[in-house]
């Protein structure tokens, strides 16, 4: 990944911001998905921006769903580590059903290692105490 750092990466990133309001909505998607794809990068400039009076209503929508997303990947992150799901291989393959690309091998070799660890299992597995994955949060509800 590029660091946050990166001059030509930040030029970008500010360019992808002002395409969030394009007129063109194949622009205005592709400009999301480049964000989307570089959000550690582009986060303080999409702070930045939302204090702006000059960006238009669409801009600040995707921003504000680029960061809910965000919220929501950290939510399922601490989830996931909370409940060590990362060391049960049930959680694990049903993962690799909806993993792609880079994703996909990280998890397919995560489950090897689980696999390959001693059965020490305990009584009832991570995955079956679980009662709610994801908590709801205020704009589900």
């Amino acid at each position: 990944m590029i660091g946050s750092g990166d001059k030509s990466v930040q030029e970008q990133m500010k360019s992808h911001i002002r395409l969030l309001d394009d007129s063109d909505f194949k622009v205005r998607e592709k400009a999301y998905k480049a964000i989307a794809e570089n959000f550690a990068a582009a986060e303080p400039l999409l702070r930045k921006a939302m204090e702006s009076s000059e960006i238009g209503a669409e801009t600040k929508a995707r921003i504000e769903s680029l960061m809910k997303q965000k919220e929501l990947v950290l939510r399922a992150i601490k989830f996931v580590r909370d409940n060590k799901l990362l060391d049960d291989a049930g959680y694990l393959k049903e993962l690799m059903k909806v993993a792609q690309g880079e994703d996909r091998a990280r998890v397919e070799r995560r489950l090897k290692e689980v696999e390959a660890k001693p059965a020490t299992a305990p009584a009832t597995s991570p995955s079956s105490s679980v009662k709610n994955p994801i908590p709801a949060t205020k704009a589900s509800e």
